[in-house]
């Protein structure tokens, strides 16, 4: 109730703002509105002067002579000075006064046109409306800031012309003064909202204005306090409180103190002193003034003053220790990484082109690029502040082992640079490496984990390796890659066909995406054999690349390019939907397989893809079979045992890739409940001759047999693996033994197609006792891409 009271108010108070200022428009344009008005009732007196209505008619003119007089002096007395509740009911008095007098005017101007109108003839009649027209367009004109008032007499002054005009039977003459009246009327009311506009903006103003002036009055009435006058001498004239107070002193300590005294030694200080022994005027000098052990800055501003007789100089200081503060803060972070300490990589630059700048002849200038080794892992495992706390402690290391003369910068993410310049400086560069690889052997602490961070290095020196600074951060990052790839935790320096070979790569890149919209890529498919029967009971889809040329590209060759430049996600999607595709064609009995990458898994739309395909192919969820890598399981991402679960709610089963070579134990297949095993080829050429092999082989087996999960046994090649994969009881296998991929059509079984090779057994695909009972017959089997390791 209160907000409402309020604003009532509020309203008030403008719409007494804009009488008061359309009055005061009036009183400014009341001379010519009269004037005009006479004029053209003396034009009708003298043109209808020898009627016999002349009587009649002065009556009517009389009152509007009386009306533009009421008016006039209506407008011309003095506004009330107060802006009160009572000057505002004077305000609106004054301007119920001025539509009464307009009222009375228009209603004299429609008696006058009507008594005129009574058997004028046409050429009287067109006098008549020039003359209505000519009064309302001066009523509207003058009144339009009391668009009511104005509108008033503009109807008014309409009616009488148009009554004339119907008394004679002129309907256009009719026509013609309501199209001007509506014109006029729409005309005041666009000059009315200019006016308002104009006045409202204006009263703001002026209330922006007031309140500036008002902070300024108290800013300076709080000034005083700092303010300061010196004696002939440059001796404190009686300090105020404030004064005293921020330099943490007595009045009567300051009084009689040389104003310099209180400040530090340097060179503001020194710039202080040249003003005032030179009695120059001086602004915003910055002086540093320690109280208690705590440094402050102070800005000084001061002029002499003429003809003092005991105030020689006056001025005022202001502390200004926080804008110094964040001055610095500032310009710290535009050269430093506020979380490491290091430069940035503006910092970076900068010294780095500097570095070129200097060399000369046999001077050499060395370029680090670092990274480290599993901080993805760490960050998706652990949180991004763990991941902070492992690259401050990253950029600690770092500056503890390096001189401080190297200039040393994060990148970016766990990217970091070093640089160096001189002679001989690549032997300087490998054993700094040396240092950084010592520095990051021990783990890291990071709350209550210890974790192991590794780092690889790439070097690249100049002018070996380029001359330009472009040219040389290329060279060193393709050499951190390489090194990276060639194991982690090592250094390689740039070499040309590191180079070379990158582009070769970006060249392949480009064709990459040409294939996929030029029909280069196909699928082969390599069987998977029931151990017992020895029956194919399904195909494994494996991506292939063929070129224009006709040369075969495995996808060890292109799959990493394809994730390194986001080319895997529409990659993945058109391997699962060519390969449902063919699974239509197949019978019920037999399946089609095809990897997934764990981009696609993480990217999220892996479900909406393989409903879709399936939907649009019109095959069920239960004939699919997707294979994760067990490095996925680790992440622990929520998006990903989402996306999986969604997968097993679609029917589609799921398999744990490579089992044994990441970082996943055998508790994950309690955590998540896979279909299927897949044990790695390494076990499998392994368990023949090394027990341990055979160990493992064993666990996983009959672990996965009382968890009802199928096994299937990777790479076997030879019939002494098959046998003791039997005796093992593992369920399913793939390998050379049976069939290296190749096209669908060169194996037996599939309808349309030829060939020779291993044909399907009827109902291969059904589960055993053992699997989920939820598991239907006739399954197929899609794999996921290969990703680089």
């Amino acid at each position: 109730m209160a907000v409402s009271a309020q604003k009532l108010v509020k309203r008030a108070e403008i719409l007494s703002y804009l009488q008061r200022r359309g009055i005061e428009s009036c009183q400014r344009s009341v001379t010519m509105a009269t004037a005009g008005n006479l004029i053209f009732a003396g034009l009708l007196l003298l043109t209808f002067a020898d009627l016999n209505s002349s009587a009649a008619l002065l009556s009517p003119l009389s009152v509007i002579l009386i009306g533009v007089a009421l008016r006039f002096l209506a407008t011309a007395s003095s506004l009330p000075k107060q802006h009160d509740l009572k000057g505002r009911l004077a305000i609106k008095r004054r301007t119920r006064l001025l539509e009464l007098a307009n009222a009375g005017l228009g209603a004299a101007w429609l008696c006058v046109m009507l008594l005129l109108g009574q058997g004028a003839s046409h050429s009287e009649l067109m006098l008549i409306g020039f003359t209505a027209a000519g009064v309302m367009g001066v009523e509207a004109i003058s009144l339009s800031a009391l668009p009511r008032a104005a509108a008033i007499s503009v109807g008014c002054i309409a009616a009488g012309g148009m009554a004339a005009m119907a008394t004679a039977g002129e309907i256009g003459g009719v026509a013609l003064m309501i199209a001007l009246m509506l014109m006029l009327m729409r005309g005041i009311v666009q000059r009315y909202h200019t006016f308002r506009n104009s006045h409202l903006r204006t009263r703001a103003l002026r209330r922006s204005r007031d309140v500036i002036s008002l902070l300024l009055r108290e800013t300076d009435w709080a000034r005083t306090d700092w303010l300061w006058e010196l004696d002939a001498g440059g001796r404190l004239v009686d300090p105020g409180y404030r004064f005293a107070e921020a330099a943490g002193r007595s009045i009567g300590w300051l009084r009689g103190l040389t104003l310099d005294a209180l400040f530090d030694e340097g060179p503001e200080r020194t710039q202080l002193v040249h003003y005032l022994e030179a009695k120059l005027s001086f602004r915003n000098v910055a002086v540093r003034v320690t109280r208690d052990g705590e440094t402050r800055w102070w800005s000084l501003s001061g002029r002499p003053v003429e003809n003092g007789d005991r105030v020689a100089f006056r001025g005022f200081a202001t502390d200004i220790t926080e804008m110094r503060e964040a001055e610095a803060k500032v310009a710290y972070m535009a050269h430093f990484d506020a979380l490491t300490g290091l430069a940035n990589r503006a910092t970076f630059n900068q010294d780095f082109s500097r570095s070129l700048e200097r060399r000369r002849g046999q001077q050499q200038v060395a370029l680090l690029f670092l990274d480290l080794d599993r901080f993805k892992a760490i960050n998706d495992l652990y949180g991004h502040d763990v991941g902070d706390s492992v690259l401050a402690e990253a950029g600690v290391r770092l500056k503890t082992v390096l001189d401080e003369a190297l200039t040393v910068a994060r990148f970016g993410g766990d990217e970091f640079a070093v640089l160096l310049e001189g002679r001989d400086v690549e032997a300087r560069a490998r054993d700094v490496a040396r240092r950084i690889f010592d520095a990051y052997r021990d783990p890291v602490a990071a709350g209550p984990h210890r974790l192991e961070v590794g780092t690889s290095i790439g070097m690249a020196v100049a002018p070996r390796d380029g001359k330009t600074m472009g040219d040389l951060i290329r060279a060193a990052d393709l050499a951190l890659y390489e090194a990276k790839r060639s194991g982690r935790g090592q250094m390689c320096a740039f070499r040309p066909e590191i180079g070379e070979r990158d582009d070769e790569s970006r060249a392949l890149q480009a064709d990459l995406m040409n294939a996929m919209n030029s029909e280069q890529l196909e699928i082969h498919y390599q069987p998977l054999i029931d151990v017992k029967t020895r029956a194919t009971i399904g195909y494994e889809a494996l991506l292939r690349w063929r070129r224009p040329d006709g040369r075969l590209i495995m996808p060890d060759d292109f799959i990493p390019l394809a994730e390194r430049c986001g080319l895997i996600v529409p990659l993945g999607e058109w391997v699962i939907r060519e390969a449902v595709r063919q699974l239509a064609d197949f019978p019920d009995d037999v399946g089609v397989a095809v990897n997934v990458s764990p981009v696609q898994l993480r990217d999220g739309n892996l479900p909406a893809t393989v409903m879709s395909a399936l939907a649009s192919c019109d095959q069920p969820g239960h004939r699919l079979e997707l294979e994760i890598t067990e490095n996925v399981v680790l992440e622990d991402s929520s998006a990903v045992r989402a996306s999986l679960e969604t997968l097993q709610k679609m029917g589609v089963r799921l398999a744990l890739d490579d089992f044994g070579t990441g970082y996943a134990s055998l508790n994950y297949l309690r955590q998540f409940r896979f279909d299927k095993v897949k044990i790695d080829r390494s076990f499998i050429s392994e368990f023949t001759s090394r027990k341990e092999s055979l160990a493992v082989l064993r666990a996983t087996i009959d672990l996965a047999s009382n968890l009802g999960i199928t096994t299937l046994a990777e790479g076997v090649e030879s019939e002494e693996q098959m046998e003791q994969l039997a005796r093992e009881g593992c369920r399913q296998a793939q390998g050379f033994l049976f069939s290296a991929a190749k096209p669908i059509g060169e194996f037996t079984g599939v309808p349309g197609q030829t060939g020779s090779g291993l044909a399907a057994a009827p109902h291969a695909l059904a589960p055993e006792a053992t699997e989920s009972a939820a598991v239907p017959e006739g399954k197929v089997i899609v794999k996921k891409l290969r990703a680089s390791p």
